[in-house]
Formats: structure tokens, C-alpha cells, sequence
């Protein structure tokens, strides 16, 4: 689960950090690939990590997030920091979470 976590992460820090002129003119929404990019992070630690440690989790990749769209101001060519695509992190963030505490019984259940 940690690989395929860290992928994603790399993955999502990859194509945020990808210059304008490089981001491909046939994706979807901006806004709804930060939504689905930040849930599909925070999911497995809010299905996973014990619960203690859910919330700082969760704030880590806000974090993260947070510094990549300054990095992006600062040096990515075509890119600039974006309130809005936090605003769409945010989101992502605390629908994955969401839906990861809600299914932590099922889990729990499937697996115990």
C-alpha cells in the first residue's frame, strides 16, 4: 500500500510541478484533477494509518500542496500559484478522508 501511496504522491508532484507548455490540452478540469489527485491521497491513510495519526497525515499533504503551488510561482515555467486550486485540494483532502473513515469498518471487518 506504501508503494502505490508514494507513487501517487510522486505522481501528483510531477504534473503539478510540469510546465504549461507540457500539460496536455485534452485533460479534464483543473479544479476536478486537484479534487480527485488530493482524495486519492488522503483515502489510504484514513482507511489505514491508526487513527492518531490520520489528522497529521492529512495536513501533511495539504502541506504538500500548499508548497508545490509556491514552487509552481516561483519555477515552473507557464504556472502561478492559485487560491482556487488550493480551495480544490481542500476538497479532495476532506472527501478522501471522508470516504476513508466511513469505510474503516468495512475494512476493519473484511480484515479482522
Amino acid at each position: 500500500m506504501t508503494l502505490i501511496w508514494g507513487s501517487g504522491a510522486v505522481l501528483v508532484i510531477a504534473g503539478t510541478l510540469l510546465p504549461a507548455r507540457l500539460v496536455p490540452a485534452w485533460l479534464p478540469d483543473d479544479k476536478l484533477l486537484h479534487r480527485l489527485a488530493y482524495g486519492a491521497l488522503a483515502l489510504p491513510p484514513a482507511l489505514f494509518l491508526p487513527l492518531p495519526w490520520v489528522a497529521p497525515a492529512l495536513l501533511a499533504i495539504l502541506l504538500l500542496g500548499w508548497c508545490l503551488e509556491w514552487a509552481q510561482q516561483w519555477w515552473v515555467p507557464g504556472r502561478r500559484y492559485c487560491r482556487g486550486d488550493l480551495r480544490a485540494n481542500l476538497l479532495g483532502v476532506a472527501s478522501g478522508a471522508l470516504l476513508g473513515l466511513a469505510l474503516r469498518p468495512l475494512i476493519g471487518w473484511l480484515t479482522g
